[in-house]
């Protein structure tokens, strides 16, 4: 254990975000016995950071002190791991609109505020719910009204209008008459489980209005920077693409995977649907383009504003744990490029599953970030300019420098086509 706290600090670190994670999710630990663990460890911490130099029991045995030491950082982590995945995926607020609803769809009149640019659905063919299409739009509950009156109420929830109501911004606070039901859980087996898919987002709560004459925008909030300036591209893409290419550009720009919702079957027929989520290619051509455009200036200034390009377009985007993993990356490679430093793989991949953890923990449990850091994971290691061991034997590294041509030309394709059939089985993997 000391060697690889040592040798690989932060794969151990990650090793103990994910056991306090899964420990919390099948195990039911409760935040309390997560808080108590970690002020223990870190009253163990302190104590020993204290004693050591003055206590004859440490002096005495300073290896067995130092791993009691490490057992401590390690619980500290687990339980910081295990408490914000509690936070995320268990608590909820007393006023959650969900927690009052059954599965089935009820009556409600509620207010709301429009989160995210809304998108449009043209009418599909052998549609179950006739009508002339359908506007997808994610809100934030705000109150709810009852017998007694309004009462204050919140919850994420995706409303359903039937009808185009593209007419709708972020940052409207709206009213409706409609129909809220609580996701259904899977019941049949070999299916998707959209309650725990939603739930990721902490989406619990599913509203259907029947027609824009139902929803009334009563005002105009001032959302944050980052969600204008997310309908400004939104609407500049609307109105500058054809509506057969919106829905790619969408995709491809904005990373807004639900415009491809009708396509989405063609694209995993191909094996061209993971060009669509926005990724490591994506924010890589981002970094390699900001740190080309800014060739004119040197130095600090330089360097801080590709980290800033590269991070604001990952808010952009939303901050999924594909497009975290990326950035993480991409800034680990730009410092490393102008600092005229090696970076290991390893430690690099480590750092970005430790931000991605720490931001999103229930994302663990997903397969987009699971496929994500895998794809990464074998392409680097079976990269094409991956050099050869070289043994430590005179001998050996002699007879492997005067090989033949033809046999470190062999040598040389198999690796090529191993590393080729290996990442085609990621991404082939990754569109699922």
């Amino acid at each position: 254990m000391d060697s690889l706290l040592k040798k690989r600090p932060l794969a151990a670190a990650l090793g103990c975000l994910v056991c306090g994670i899964i420990l919390d999710r099948y195990a039911s630990i409760g935040p309390s016995h997560w808080l108590k663990a970690c002020t223990v460890s870190l009253i163990g911490i302190l104590g020993y950071r204290l004693l050591r130099p003055h206590w004859n029991p440490i002096k005495a045995h300073p290896r067995l002190a130092t791993s009691c030491s490490h057992v401590a950082v390690i619980l500290i982590l687990t339980s910081l791991a295990g408490f914000l995945h509690h936070w995320d995926w268990s608590l909820y607020s007393r006023n959650n609109l969900a927690l009052r609803l059954s599965y089935d769809p009820s009556p409600c009149h509620f207010t709301c505020l429009v989160t995210q640019p809304v998108s449009y659905a043209r009418q599909i063919r052998n549609s179950s719910w006739q009508h002339n299409g359908k506007t997808k739009v994610h809100v934030q509950i705000q109150s709810v009204k009852e017998a007694g009156g309004w009462r204050t109420a919140d919850g994420i929830a995706t409303l359903w209008i039937g009808g185009n109501a593209a007419w709708l911004r972020t940052g409207d606070l709206i009213e409706c008459w409609g129909h809220a039901w609580r996701v259904n859980p899977n019941r049949n087996p070999g299916e998707t489980d959209f309650s725990i898919v939603m739930r990721h987002r902490r989406e619990k709560l599913q509203i259907k209005v029947a027609s824009q004459k139902s929803v009334q925008r009563l005002s105009k909030t001032r959302p944050g920077i980052v969600a204008r300036l997310h309908q400004y591209f939104f609407d500049r893409v609307q109105h500058s693409f054809d509506p057969e290419i919106m829905p790619m550009a969408q995709a491809l720009i904005l990373g807004n995977p639900g415009a491809l919702a009708t396509h989405r079957d063609k694209f995993i027929a191909t094996g061209t649907i993971h060009l669509f989520a926005v990724s490591g290619l994506h924010v890589g051509l981002i970094a390699f383009f900001g740190h080309w455009m800014l060739s004119i200036a040197t130095g600090r200034p330089r360097l801080i504003a590709v980290v800033v390009i590269i991070w604001c377009y990952a808010m952009f985007t939303g901050l999924r744990p594909p497009v975290m993993r990326a950035a993480v990356l991409a800034t680990a490679a730009v410092l490393a490029f102008n600092s005229h430093k090696l970076v290991q793989k390893d430690n690099i991949l480590c750092a970005a599953g430790i931000v991605v953890l720490l931001c999103d923990p229930s994302s663990l449990f997903q397969a987009g970030t699971q496929l994500s850091f895998l794809a990464y994971f074998v392409v680097s290691r079976f990269s094409f300019n991956r050099r050869p061991n070289v043994s430590n034997n005179g001998i050996e590294r002699l007879i492997s420098d005067h090989q033949s041509l033809p046999v470190t030309a062999m040598a040389t394709m198999w690796r090529w086509v191993y590393a080729a059939l290996w990442t085609s089985l990621i991404v082939w993997s990754a569109t699922l």
